[in-house]
């Protein structure tokens, strides 16, 4: 894998589609740039994926609670604000943003260059280098070409996005570390300023490991070549053209097999999404529309991808993963890819996953899995049918979507018998971590617990059927990801798991290494 839009879509799957159009077209720049080696491609992509939460922030999300404010705002921070101003601009992201970047703080006012009412969010973090401030949009414009101080709102489009990053990259003379594979020094230039910084630079651990990703997957050499314009693609099989031709089959599309999303496909796709029983998807953008038609077509095939709603999810993109291999298989199913389900038997888990020496394995968390959990051969007799004896759990703590961060939920289904335990953990997990830390390790990214549905590739339920499964930050754990990749058997994580284990609850990961995500009130056999 040589382009740079190939890398991109290999290690950001859930990119914004307007950064995917920004690296379809790259190569003029990366070339004025001089990034034109395998190494030099690898630091600036891990740099600008974790600024930009891997291709998925835009803007700087201003919509603060007042609790979030204080630890933010408060005390520590130039602005001081106060808990009864915290309480009045809670949830108002543009005043919040002129109080503390614009003129209701004059001292940060002044160092970003704000310096008229309404530029603390008009010039709010945007862009894959999060640049903040009139000032630093005024010289990346001069720096760049582009009036990004009468319009920054090209920071973040498809021509224009990659031009501020490079900028940034190119005059602080980036190229001669990644030359040298110090990550640090870059580190210390993007978030402190400074190569040479005695300072250690926020995120250095996450820069790191989004550096060794790209390198997995970069190749030996950097082929410089454009990519043709088009929709993100998916997963493997499961991209526009396959859709296109499926359609056409079913005598819903008559027009050419291309990547062009025209109107023939949006009246093909939408004609689908009705005659599959799915509604109010008229405002739905392009993308969810596409993943929306491959989620009912995978449907159409016998393969569960849960809710037909336009959301990338970890249930939707194994699905695309099974639907993948059968069409490679002539359309008939593989045993291999049937056993990568999210709980399983030990006689199921890929070799490569338990293929693991015993003095490396992960020794569960101090406390051990508790009896009174049933085996998952008998949650049924215990928790009730599929579906059933269902509860809010209210959480100490906001969470978002994993598969869509713009979405806030602050409670969730689950099982009646263990709200009380899944309540325990998240409180702990809380106080343990804090609210900083918790969305450093996206801890806070909810992957899912109550979803009726049977096991990926077996015909069993799921136990997230039964509402006693929870899975967390499903992108950097996924299903077939061992502990070299999985970001959950990390050190930071060991009081997260010892909380789990400490009311009985077991991890896939510690058990058995695979799906690292995934915990469950239920004990194996």
């Amino acid at each position: 894998m040589t382009r740079p839009i190939d890398v991109v879509r290999a290690v950001a799957p859930l990119a914004k589609p307007n950064y995917i159009a920004a690296f379809q077209n790259c190569s003029a720049l990366l070339v004025q740039h001089e990034i034109i080696t395998p190494l030099r491609l690898a630091h600036f992509l891990a740099q600008i994926l974790h600024e930009s939460g891997e291709l998925r922030i835009e803007w700087e999300n201003m919509n603060y609670s007042a609790e979030r404010m204080l630890e933010i705002f408060g005390a520590s921070h130039s602005a001081k604000v106060k808990p009864a101003e915290a309480a009045m601009l809670a949830h108002k992201p543009e005043l919040i943003a002129e109080r503390v970047y614009g003129l209701g703080n004059p001292s940060k006012a002044a160092e970003l260059g704000n310096t008229h009412r309404g530029d603390g969010f008009l010039y709010r973090g945007g862009g894959l280098m999060q640049t903040t401030g009139r000032a630093n949009y005024k010289r990346m414009g001069q720096l760049c070409g582009v009036d990004f101080e009468s319009h920054p709102e090209l920071v973040v489009s498809a021509e224009h996005a990659l031009k501020p990053a490079l900028g940034e990259w190119s005059q602080g003379k980036l190229n001669q570390f990644a030359d040298q594979d110090d990550v640090l020094s870059i580190s210390k230039a993007i978030n402190l300023g400074n190569p040479r910084s005695p300072r250690t630079p926020i995120g250095l651990a996450e820069r790191r490991r989004l550096l060794a990703k790209v390198k997995s997957v970069i190749g030996d050499v950097v082929t410089l070549t454009d990519a043709p314009a088009d929709t993100p693609d998916l997963e493997s099989a499961m991209d526009l053209l396959e859709i296109k031709r499926r359609l056409r089959e079913k005598e819903l599309y008559r027009g050419e097999i291309n990547r062009d999303y025209d109107r023939a496909t949006d009246e093909a796709v939408k004609a689908w999404l009705l005659n599959q029983g799915v509604r109010n998807f008229e405002e739905w953008p392009e993308l969810r529309l596409i993943i929306a038609a491959a989620q009912a077509l995978c449907r159409a095939e016998g393969i569960d991808t849960g809710a037909i709603d336009g959301r990338l999810g970890p249930q939707t993109r194994s699905a695309f993963e099974i639907y993948a291999a059968r069409r490679a298989n002539g359309g008939a199913a593989l045993e291999a890819v049937a056993l990568f389900r999210d709980e399983t038997d030990a006689a199921a888990v890929p070799a490569a996953a338990a293929a693991v020496p015993a003095a490396a394995a992960a020794a569960p968390p101090a406390g051990g899995p508790s009896l009174r959990w049933p085996t998952e051969s008998d949650v049924e007799q215990f928790f009730g049918p599929p579906g059933s004896n269902q509860v809010l759990l209210q959480l100490p703590f906001p969470m978002r979507l994993a598969w869509d961060l713009d979405t806030v939920i602050r409670r969730a289904s689950c099982n009646a018998k263990v709200r009380d335990s899944l309540d325990r953990i998240w409180t702990r997990v809380l106080q343990t971590y804090g609210l900083d830390e918790i969305r450093r390790l996206r801890l806070d990214l909810f992957g899912g617990c109550l979803n009726v549905r049977r096991k990926r590739g077996g015909s069993g339920w799921s136990m997230h059927a039964f509402g006693i499964a929870w899975d967390v930050d499903p992108d950097h754990n996924q299903l077939k990801m061992g502990r070299d990749e999985a970001t959950l058997d990390g050190a930071e994580y060991n009081d997260f798991w010892n909380i789990v284990y400490d009311e009985g609850a077991i991890g896939l990961g510690r058990e058995r290494n695979f799906d690292w995500m995934h915990f469950q009130f239920a004990r194996l056999g």
